[in-house]
């Protein structure tokens, strides 16, 4: 779990959030997409990937809290890296 965390926080990417559109990772491992500058969160998120079954990450360990559940601002390339973590987690159990 410890290495999913200081990956997710590594990859965060607050600049992201400035660009035309800015992929997020949350919580329980969907990933959304929306439009981001002066639009972020005045348009609806665009799933990309659902969350991943069983993963429990405490929402309060994610680099962003918003109502009760975390995510972090990622590049497209940083998602398949942690996904692949939080796949890995949850088989591991």
């Amino acid at each position: 779990m410890e290495e999913l965390i200081n990956t997710i926080n590594k990859a965060h990417n607050p600049d992201l959030a400035s660009n035309n559109m800015v992929y997020q990772i949350w919580e329980d491992g969907e990933v959304t997409l929306q439009k981001a500058g002066n639009l972020l969160w005045t348009r609806g998120l665009h799933i990309i990937y659902p969350a991943i079954n069983g993963l429990n990450i405490n929402y309060t360990k994610m680099p962003i809290k918003y109502h009760y559940h975390g995510y972090a601002f990622v590049s497209e390339h940083d998602i398949i890296i942690i996904r692949e973590l939080m796949r890995n987690l949850v088989e591991k159990k």
